[in-house]
């Protein structure tokens, strides 16, 4: 069940993002390229693939990712194939997914998945199947 919990602690994020030039609007989580790798990458409103190019991102910790923005801690749990922007336009910011605008729902601890949620086992179906599958919840 490894797969599900970004074991690591490290991300990638922008050095637009890390430098504070521009603020957060996309996080993903992919396969860990690296043993501490916890697989999320961050990139910020001034990132283009361009950029991305002629700029270098780097890993940085869970408590620098942080620093730079504290609601990354409520999405942090999230399963791989996690594909969000950082909504800034209402009060309070949060994330939503990419491919829909719908709000993402935070989870600040492994057993406060939102398992129940349509719009979670929309995104996860596989996640929700497997956590499902184990009744006693103790390897999330």
């Amino acid at each position: 069940m490894n797969e599900w919990l970004p074991e690591g602690k490290l991300s990638l994020v922008s050095t637009n993002f890390f430098q504070r030039k521009a603020p957060l609007l996309w996080a993903w989580r992919e396969a860990p390229a690296l043993t501490n790798d916890s697989g999320w990458r961050f990139l910020s409103q001034a990132d283009t693939t361009t950029s991305l190019k002629h700029s270098q991102a780097k890993l940085v910790s869970y408590e620098q990712v942080l620093a730079l923005e504290p609601a990354i801690a409520f999405i942090y749990r999230y399963p791989l194939g996690a594909d969000m922007q950082f909504s800034t336009k209402t009060t309070p910011p949060h994330f939503v997914y990419n491919d829909s605008y719908e709000r993402v729902r935070p989870i600040p601890a492994n057993a406060d998945y939102p398992i129940e949620d349509p719009v979670f086992k929309r995104h996860f179906p596989s996640f929700v199947q497997s956590y499902q599958g184990d009744k006693t919840g103790l390897s999330w």
